[in-house]
């Protein structure tokens, strides 16, 4: 990324994964008012009582794909440090940890997108806010304290 410093790409990365799901729920908020304009009042109600209940059912899922993110981090950077091709290891260090990042803090996101998809077609807005939330705290602990456990400093 241009002429940034590994600290601030690293940041930019982090901000930008972590304000996404925020930022898809404001845009599932637009489409909703898209797509139910159009229904049925009897369809909207009975697709926004399933979809809440689907809704709710959603909500644990980024917390355990935060824990699995969390826990794989480690795992992924040594991974990605072991196969880099680059001799400076500065740089090395870097880029596993970029990779690790951006794999282990999608695994809380993948499960709130099931949440964002199920407010655009009529679920409530609590069991989302729920969800997304849920996610964005957890790819903020993994950016922040998964790097303390693979054993160095994030460059």
């Amino acid at each position: 990324m241009g002429g940034m410093t590994p600290r601030q790409t690293r940041s930019l990365m982090v901000a930008l994964i972590a304000s996404s799901a925020p930022m898809l729920l404001l845009l599932d908020l637009v489409a909703r008012r898209l797509v139910l304009a159009e229904q049925p009042e009897e369809l909207r109600q009975f697709l926004g009582e399933w979809l809440t209940r689907f809704a709710w059912y959603v909500v644990p899922c980024p917390a355990l794909g935060g824990v699995a993110g969390f826990l794989l981090y480690p795992r992924i950077y040594r991974r990605q440090l072991a196969r880099s091709m680059s001799a400076d290891r500065e740089k090395a260090h870097h880029e596993a940890d970029l990779m690790a990042l951006m794999f282990s803090a999608s695994m809380p996101q993948i499960p709130a997108l099931l949440g964002d998809l199920s407010l655009i077609l009529g679920a409530e807005l609590t069991p989302v806010l729920c969800s997304a939330t849920i996610s964005t705290t957890a790819v903020l602990l993994i950016a922040l304290v998964a790097p303390r456990f693979r054993g160095e400093a994030v460059s």
